[in-house]
């Protein structure tokens, strides 16, 4: 956000001078410059969690509800294929490192992102998305044939490495390469043997199996090949994989582990259909779970969660409430950041301490009263401390509502009503558009990018 100060040396670099304001020695320093926004000089940076707030749900709640399980890592068959290949490396003749199993693992991760992209099997229309590399392997899977050492992802080790490696390890599938073990790299346990020998009988007879149990992975591979290995191999197919790997599965995420933690994740399985009770007529979509799961209400249905599931339920309650808590000083980080860089002129002019205060009072008087939607905080502006604020509160919020009651989703200052006058004013250009990318250039093109809080659509 305040990185700026080298916007000068940025244009002369390219043989532009900026004149420098008169200001004297002393007078520079945080009273009189305050931040500097420094847009023009650094390239913009994506995230959703720039202050780091989502850790404490994702690193510290998550795991207690659901270990080994994440919400990056929503495709059970993955266990499977990443098993595969790493049993069929072990097998071959090359070196045990880091750069041979790139090598190796790069193209077979590549054409399993291109087959899911062309798979034509029926289950495939109840896939949900996060398809490794399908970024930019979606770009091209209208082609005829595709070739193994296209560039899917910059990740070396692709989303084994990005994501599935920690919890496939949580789940004993795999032993992860330490000094301390002595392996020369990931290997699977017999757990991940059996898994890989499950899949690789359901794969077997394709055309694409055959060359990869070859080794050919520079010749490029036809579309009917991939879609014929897809309507095997494909993350969809897991269902329908009752005599190969989905027995196995089913096993791994009920019973893996300690004893707790696969405790843990019975009871969030458990919870997870005891709730799908709720609204049954439709699939839940995310943004209606993380209600469910917090409010216990979703269109004049209540979710009252069984005696032995009361506890996770609390639980996930919590993780959902901080979940909303990430969302409102995320969105604070993004006001800050957008309207300085506005009134800065993209870094090229500075913003005094009590300018930037001034800046934010105005903002918290006029947004203390929206009567579009019923919000009123009565007393409170931008000099109200924060004892005075929370007693305020106090008196607008349901705060007496036990620990596994329903919690009103219309009344009070709720995260509904909260998230609802943010939208409003978003729609009224008060604020810029909804994301945290800290530090996106005036000029830069406009682009879709995806909310820090895209799940959790009131």
């Amino acid at each position: 956000m305040a990185r700026g100060l080298g916007v000068s040396a940025d244009l002369q670099r390219r043989g532009l001078t900026m004149k420098a304001p008169k200001v004297a020695a002393e007078e520079w320093g945080w009273e009189q410059t305050g931040p500097a926004w420094g847009t023009r000089v650094y390239a913009p940076k994506s995230g959703q969690d720039h202050l780091g707030l989502g850790s404490v749900s994702s690193d510290r709640i998550l795991p207690r509800v659901s270990p080994g399980i994440n919400v990056l890592t929503i495709h059970p068959r993955y266990w499977s294929f990443y098993s595969w290949v790493l049993d069929d490396f072990w097998a071959t003749e090359l070196p045990r490192s880091a750069k041979s199993f790139r090598t190796f693992f790069r193209p077979r991760e590549a054409l399993f992102a291109m087959a899911c992209h062309v798979c034509d099997a029926p289950e495939h229309l109840s896939l949900v998305a996060n398809i490794v590399g399908a970024r930019k392997v979606g770009q091209i899977a209208g082609g005829d044939s595709f070739d193994p050492q296209f560039d899917y992802i910059k990740q070396d080790l692709g989303g084994y490495g990005l994501y599935y490696r920690s919890t496939m390890e949580a789940t004993g599938t795999i032993v992860v390469a330490r000094p301390d073990n002595g392996f020369p790299f990931d290997a699977p346990t017999a757990v991940g043997s059996a898994l890989a020998s499950a899949y690789r009988r359901a794969v077997s007879g394709t055309n694409l199996a055959e060359t990869l149990a070859g080794n050919d992975v520079e010749s490029p591979v036809s579309r009917d090949h991939l879609v014929e290995f897809a309507r095997t191999a494909c993350l969809c197919q897991l269902p329908v994989a009752s005599k190969f790997d989905l027995p196995l599965l089913q096993d791994l995420f009920l019973h893996a582990g300690k004893a707790d933690e696969a405790s843990a994740r019975s009871e969030t399985m458990r919870m997870l259909l005891d709730l799908s009770g709720v609204g049954q007529k439709s699939s839940l979509s995310q943004a209606e779970f993380r209600q469910l799961i917090y409010f216990r209400t979703l269109n004049d249905e209540q979710y009252t969660p069984r005696s032995e599931l009361r506890d996770i339920a609390r639980a996930w309650r919590v993780y959902q409430g901080r979940e909303y808590f990430n969302y409102v000083f995320n969105r604070l980080l993004r006001w800050l950041v957008h309207n300085g860089n506005t009134a800065t002129e993209g870094g090229f002019t500075l913003m005094s301490r009590a300018k930037l205060h001034a800046m934010v009072a105005k903002a918290l008087n006029e947004s203390v009263e929206e009567p579009s939607n019923g919000t009123r905080i009565p007393d409170c502006d931008a000099t109200t401390t924060t004892p005075e604020l929370l007693g305020a509160l106090r008196e607008h919020m349901a705060l007496a509502s036990p620990a596994d009651s329903v919690w009103s989703r219309a009344s009070g200052l709720g995260p509904r009503r909260a998230f609802a006058s943010h939208r409003l004013r978003r729609r009224q250009g008060r604020f810029g558009a909804h994301t945290t990318r800290a530090t996106r250039a005036h000029s830069a093109p406009k682009r879709k990018i995806r909310s820090p809080c895209a799940d959790c659509q009131f």
